[in-house]
């Protein structure tokens, strides 16, 4: 996403609803395989930011956007927890905004926890390594996160967080995990979630290299409270393999899957364009979903994010989206 932020006349917290031409009704179930877009902190970004990229998607029929709790360093909004156990609702009022502007224009929200790439939080400090997922306080702690963000009861939604219906597609349980080390511990936080709020998806935040051993179907027999696993494609394992086999795996136990984050850096265009032919190609031939990396402005060669406008978006996102 684009870093930059203005208070505007609404101020940091003063998101005021605004609702595009012809929402569409969330009451009405999705097809099984539909587009969406990752764009992590887009609660951190301004008023105007975030109603023009829900706007974006509900023009182009992107259906769900994913969001992480996470600290965002630009603009500054802390992580709800600092330190691990004192925590911090400014991130969680600016979801919950966002929660209600997608709602008016019929898209629906992923909520991760947490962020298993951040190497720099309470829990990285604490718990350092795999430790975070097996030390015993550690997810003891992780569990009253979860309870405290499903607690939360927002202004904008008028919702707590535990019952926000069809607009709260999944929470998630952490972005990117290490998955292997975490087997067990996804069951554990998944089954939690599903304690606290018994209605909810739960899904898991990604897995990996999944040809490389027996272990996803391993990890699969032990979580029977995950609902919904994403795939992340990786350029060092073959797209249609890994496909085939999670699509078998899944389907024998009765589970649900998705291409978590398509997509790359604009710096090769060539390869982004084929990465995406690739991954919409698998989705089709599967039945399933697919996520764009990113949702955005930014023009730096070294980001993923994707706009109308850019060349990939326009010739291959837009049709794609459209014809679901």
């Amino acid at each position: 996403m684009r870093r930059f932020f203005s208070l505007g006349s609404s101020g940091l917290w003063g998101l005021v609803l605004t609702a595009c031409s012809s929402p569409a009704a969330l009451s009405e179930s999705l097809p099984p395989s539909w587009v969406g877009a990752n764009a992590h902190e887009l609660w951190a970004r301004s008023d105007s930011e975030i109603r023009d990229t829900l706007d974006v998607m509900a023009r182009h029929n992107l259906r769900i956007l994913r969001v992480v709790i996470r600290e965002c360093f630009d603009p500054p909004v802390g992580d709800i927890e600092k330190p691990v156990g004192t925590f911090h609702d400014a991130a969680l009022d600016r979801i919950d905004a966002v929660l209600a502007e997608a709602r008016v224009r019929g898209i629906r929200v992923i909520v991760s926890f947490h962020d298993g790439r951040n190497r720099a939080d309470g829990y990285s400090k604490a718990w350092p390594g795999e430790s975070f997922y097996t030390e015993t306080n550690a997810r003891a702690a992780f569990r009253r996160r979860i309870k405290h963000v499903l607690d939360h009861r927002g202004a904008h939604t008028g919702r707590a967080w535990n019952d926000l219906g069809p607009v709260l597609f999944a929470w998630e349980i952490q972005n990117r995990p290490d998955w292997r080390a975490a087997m067990a511990w996804t069951e554990d936080m998944a089954s939690y979630v599903k304690i606290l709020s018994p209605e909810a998806r739960v899904s898991a935040g990604g897995v990996d290299f999944v040809t490389f051993g027996p272990l996803f179907d391993e990890l699969l027999a032990i979580t029977p409270s995950v609902d919904l696993w994403g795939y992340h494609p990786d350029p060092k394992e073959p797209l249609d393999q890994a496909t085939d086999l999670i699509a078998r795996r899944v389907a024998a136990h009765k589970r649900q899957w998705l291409l978590l984050e398509v997509g790359g850096t604009r710096s090769d265009l060539d390869r982004l364009r084929r990465l995406y032919e690739q991954s919409i190609a698998v989705a089709a031939k599967h039945g399933v979903p697919w996520l764009v990396s990113s949702l955005g402005r930014d023009r730096h060669e070294g980001c993923t994010d994707l706009w109308p406008g850019d060349l990939i978006f326009d010739s291959i996102i837009r049709p794609a989206a459209s014809a679901r």
